[in-house]
């Protein structure tokens, strides 16, 4: 199987190639990982090329954690999260020793979102700080979700490169909904 998949890789390659056509970033492999779930429901999804990797994970209790572990040398240069989850009340992302804790919803229309050290003080994190994670609340229709809890839509989470700097060799990513 691998080797039909690298040979169709490089048969796309060379007559992109021979046309002129430079390979668009998304036509490379995806960087490789192994994912272990908390709970045999919870399932994620890993997406995306050598440059993003998404991970998609949805988890119908509302409550779990996911270890995710590069097979490869490096980790890509950016990789977002999407929780598919009603509500956000908290969030925990470690890697090595950078760790985050976050919850968010939406209030007014806009976006609202808590971020900590995730200890016993919970000491909130500076907005110009490295570790601060970009967080979205989108609706099902992809926009900014106009409330929680949501209904088809999701929490996109990208994280910054303080995780990945290190090149840490797994991610921890725990979970709770709200409204579980």
């Amino acid at each position: 199987m691998r080797a039909a998949t690298a040979s169709l890789l490089l048969t796309l390659y060379v007559a992109s190639h021979a046309r002129g056509i430079p390979p668009a970033a998304s036509d490379d492999p995806p960087a490789r990982f192994t994912v272990t779930t908390r709970k045999a429901d919870d399932t994620v999804a890993v997406g995306g090329d050598r440059e993003r990797t998404t991970l998609d994970v949805k988890s119908p209790s509302g409550i779990s954690r996911a270890v995710v572990e590069r097979t490869g040398d490096a980790w890509p240069k950016a990789v977002v999260v999407r929780l598919h989850l009603k509500g956000l009340e908290n969030l925990k992302v470690s890697a090595g020793a950078v760790a985050v804790g976050a919850a968010a919803g939406v209030r007014d229309g806009k976006v609202e979102a808590r971020q900590w050290v995730p200890d016993k003080d919970e000491t909130p994190l500076a907005p110009a700080d490295p570790r601060r994670l970009a967080i979205r609340v989108l609706g099902k229709d992809g926009k900014t979700a106009a409330g929680v809890p949501l209904d088809g839509g999701q929490f996109e989470v990208t994280l910054p490169a303080a995780f990945l700097r290190d090149n840490p060799k797994s991610l921890l990513i725990e979970w709770i909904d709200f409204y579980r």
